[in-house]
């Protein structure tokens, strides 16, 4: 495939060389596929020592650093130094493993820089909904219950825990924080056009805070209506 001409002056984040590129790109997935195979031969896990945690600590560099150079970095600072939670041999704690498809998965999410539960055109979403939809198939959930693919557990327990609060406090939390069942309340107003992830994290913070969160009015164009927020 030929390399696109640039215009002069065109800013890109596209790589000076895709040979080159695409060289180490095929040298990384071969050596990752190297250090999968080759896990029951190694330690369980090493600590880094002195040298490697030093190494972290010195001034950001002050012009790019060619990307062999940073894979090479990684190679010897990095990749020697994990968790274990890969190895077939850790029992140390409660870790996910990785898997050679997972991966890959990873690397076509990363080459779309993919994400889902926004915009229906996006096949992300589908592909997510089957899966809770066969998720609940084999847990013998109703095919009407709902479900989250979350981060990890330590997300998935903040979710069931805001979920269950909100199912069993008898009034609607996310309006009216926990002002019916304690005395002192405080509110923590927000722009309407504020991100929803904001208003969820507002809205989980009303469990110990005995807190209201809810929208300020903006104004036609969407400024914020400081004579609002003062009167708050």
């Amino acid at each position: 495939m030929t390399e696109r001409a640039r215009a002069p002056g065109e800013e890109t984040l596209d790589p000076e060389d895709w040979g080159a590129m695409r060289a180490l790109g095929h040298r990384m997935l071969d050596e990752a596929l190297d250090y999968l195979q080759s896990l029951p031969d190694r330690p369980v896990w090493q600590h880094a020592p002195p040298e490697v945690k030093a190494h972290f600590t010195g001034s950001p560099p002050p012009d790019p650093h060619p990307p062999e150079a940073v894979y090479e970095e990684y190679l010897r600072f990095v990749l020697p130094y994990q968790i274990g939670n890969n190895h077939p041999r850790f029992w140390g704690w409660v870790a996910g493993t990785g898997t050679v498809m997972g991966m890959y998965a990873e690397l076509l999410a990363a080459a779309t820089d993919a994400v889902s539960g926004s915009f229906s055109y996006l096949s992300n979403n589908y592909v997510e909904l089957q899966v809770l939809g066969w998720c609940k198939s084999l847990l013998g959930y109703p095919a009407t219950a709902s479900g989250l693919l979350t981060s990890g557990c330590s997300a998935s327990n903040l979710i069931a825990l805001a979920v269950a609060r909100n199912a069993m406090a008898g009034l609607d939390l996310r309006r009216m924080g926990l002002v019916a069942k304690l005395q002192r309340r405080r509110d923590h107003p927000h722009h309407a056009e504020t991100a929803g992830s904001v208003q969820n994290k507002a809205a989980i913070r009303a469990l110990r805070m005995a807190a209201r969160p809810f929208k300020k009015p903006s104004g036609a164009k969407g400024q914020l209506r400081t004579l609002f927020l003062i009167q708050v």
